[in-house]
């Protein structure tokens, strides 16, 4: 049975599990968002749909770390506490079922959040691991001015979901620092007054602002990861860092910029050792998507390494080939099993 617990309540000892090693002994390392896993659950035939569709992408990836995003909690039995039983059910039966697992909980009560919990699930024990969220930037706060009927107020702009970090150590390998994350997605933010309902707005102005604060969460949460690696750097300049996840960004929008802190834009040659790469570049351009919108293929899920990983760095893959447009299956499917995220696979020399 899967057992993950909150970051920092204990090293996880599990032993590594010798039966489905990746491929020609090499380490991989995947992120995928199940998008809403759980969400149907009760359904058990709904549920068993996207089960039947998730786990050969899972076992496709035949990950040793997988990076995962969008897992919601649920009951077993009314009033009882929330637990991950969505995702154990997913890997039931898999060699993932072993590994060692870590999830993000609701920063206000330390229990798993009813949507959208982040896990990091490990071949090797987890020698350490933490959740941030507002640990190393305050919320910031704006003052709302398209609000109707007129009432000005300021909100406090906390991040939508934590940053879940882990500390792996391979045997015979070298420490990995992993960083799991999901910044918020690129829609615009209820400003009072200003819906007509979901999807709908009153006035542009009201958009505008919501889109704004938006962009301000997305982009204080990414400016959060980037001060973490700045700090694992600082512990030791020959760090070996991967950030993946959902970033509902592309590779030039400002949240990857901060993240990756290319050359070309801190232009300073001494911070060279301090930006992250995105693996996709390795990828070609035709390949280089995990969702698609509206007929256009865009990357929005990235994963970043770290020079001192890109030494040992060898491929990257991105399992689109059966993806589908999301806003078209959104209207015409309704509750479709899949996700609309692909997962993406880096592999690396494990020692």
């Amino acid at each position: 049975m899967l057992t993950c617990i909150k970051p920092g309540a204990g090293r996880q000892r599990r032993m590594p599990d010798p039966t489905w090693r990746s491929v020609d002994a090499k380490m991989r390392i995947a992120t995928f968002n199940l998008e809403n896993l759980g969400s149907r659950f009760h359904d058990a035939e709904a549920f068993d749909d996207r089960l039947g569709i998730l786990r050969p992408q899972l076992e496709r990836l035949r990950a040793d770390i997988l990076c995962l995003q969008e897992i919601n909690a649920l009951r077993s039995e009314p009033g009882g506490e929330r637990q991950l039983i969505a995702l154990e059910r997913l890997i039931e039966g898999s060699p993932y079922q072993s590994f060692n697992c870590i999830s993000t909980h609701h920063p206000n009560t330390m229990r798993p959040a009813d949507r959208h919990n982040l896990a990091i699930l490990s071949r090797w024990p987890i020698e350490t691991s933490r959740q941030f969220h507002h640990t190393l930037v305050e919320p910031p706060t704006h003052r709302v001015v398209a609000a109707v009927p007129g009432n000005v107020e300021t909100q406090t702009l906390t991040w939508d979901r934590p940053v879940l970090y882990a500390r792996i150590v391979p045997p015979d390998g070298f420490p990995l620092d992993i960083v799991n994350l999901h910044l918020k997605a690129p829609l615009a933010a209820s400003i009072p007054g200003q819906k007509l309902d979901k999807f709908a707005w009153k006035s542009t102005s009201g958009w505008a602002e919501g889109y704004y604060i938006a962009a301000l969460k997305r982009a204080g949460q990414a400016l959060e990861v980037r001060l973490l690696i700045d700090r694992l750097f600082d512990a030791n300049p020959e760090a070996a860092i991967l950030v993946a996840g959902d970033f509902n960004a592309e590779e030039r929008e400002v949240p990857t910029r901060i993240v990756a802190a290319d050359l070309e834009d801190t232009g300073n040659g001494r911070l060279a050792k301090r930006a992250l790469i995105l693996l996709e570049r390795h990828c070609s351009d035709p390949l280089r998507f995990t969702i698609i919108h509206r007929g256009r293929k865009t990357a929005y899920d990235h994963m970043l390494a770290s020079r001192q990983l890109m030494a040992r760095f060898e491929d990257l893959e991105i399992h689109n080939e059966a993806l589908g447009d999301e806003l078209v299956a959104y209207a015409a499917i309704g509750d479709s099993p899949e996700s609309y995220h692909a997962p993406m696979v880096a592999s690396f020399l494990d020692r």
